[in-house]
């Protein structure tokens, strides 16, 4: 019964077709990571966040990198890459490219199975092998708040998307005023017709799923709106997970990765990634 009620329509609205080949693990660990912000049952959870959001850690990192005399090149999307006397030299669809003694890729499996295919098949193949559920995510600024909560699960059939964040219930944001920030996550498959729908209609849509929460939600309180794609939000855990974990250290000499699928079962999160860079430093560099 609490299978139908709560992780039934959770799982479902998250997973999809996955939703019966998601992992016991995975679920476990969602619960542990949660349970273990409260120091009993009856206590509140602690949480922390960064003061400017995420922008400080990714301002704080450029900063080192370049004291330390790195260069960051924006915009340049690469192509492949290919062993070279040094080690591997990499190739933009600028018709640019940067030899490096070691590289790092810290991006989407999928993404990483393409620039790596022409030296690796096999290893291609094996990080395409694993499947993503991508997410649309409506952002909401408002004159009003929703609920009381940060992290509200919901699992009613009649709102596509399966939870509510209010982040300005846990950072009230002084630089916006009194105004409030949601954000509502709807996964599904990027081939779904949804998925580069007008942000015109998504707003409605998702202005829509607020008020069956809150009925008394007026227009009034819209100040803005955003929508954010991801095409590999979520990785689908399904059972023998641990066994398809692509390693740190690849079968391509000088060539290192970084996904979140390798943190498993915990779910995807800033601190645990955080985590497994360095100790990647630690052990290769």
């Amino acid at each position: 019964m609490e299978y139908q009620v709560i992780w039934h329509p959770l799982l479902k609205e998250k997973f999809g077709e996955y939703y019966d080949q998601i992992s016991a693990s995975w679920i476990w660990h969602r619960i542990h990571r949660v349970a273990s912000s409260r120091k009993n049952i009856f206590s509140k959870e602690k949480m922390g966040y960064f003061e400017g959001g995420s922008q400080t850690l990714i301002n704080a990192v450029t900063q080192k990198i370049q004291k330390m005399g790195g260069i960051i090149h924006l915009n340049q999307k690469v192509e492949h890459i290919k062993k070279s006397n040094r080690g591997l030299k990499v190739y933009f669809d600028s018709k640019k490219h940067h030899e490096f003694d070691k590289i790092v890729l810290a991006v989407p499996l999928p993404v990483a199975a393409e620039i790596i295919k022409n030296l690796d098949l096999e290893f291609s193949e094996r990080l395409s092998s694993i499947k993503f559920i991508g997410v649309i995510c409506g952002i909401f600024r408002l004159h009003d708040n929703i609920t009381a909560a940060f992290w509200l699960n919901i699992n009613d059939p009649r709102i596509a998307a399966n939870g509510l964040i209010e982040y300005t219930n846990m950072n009230p944001l002084e630089e916006i005023r009194r105004d409030k920030i949601v954000y509502m996550p709807f996964y599904l498959p990027v081939g779904n017709g949804r998925f580069p729908e007008d942000e015109s209609i998504l707003q409605k849509d998702f202005f829509k799923m607020l008020k069956i929460i809150k009925p008394e939600l007026s227009t009034d309180c819209l100040v803005d709106f955003r929508v954010f794609r991801s095409h590999y939000a979520q990785p689908i855990c399904n059972i023998g997970f641990k066994d398809k974990m692509p390693p740190v250290k690849t079968p391509i000499e000088h060539l290192f990765l970084l996904d979140s699928t390798q943190i498993y079962p915990s779910d995807r999160s800033l601190n645990a990634m955080i985590g497994l860079t360095e100790n990647m430093v630690k052990k290769y560099f």
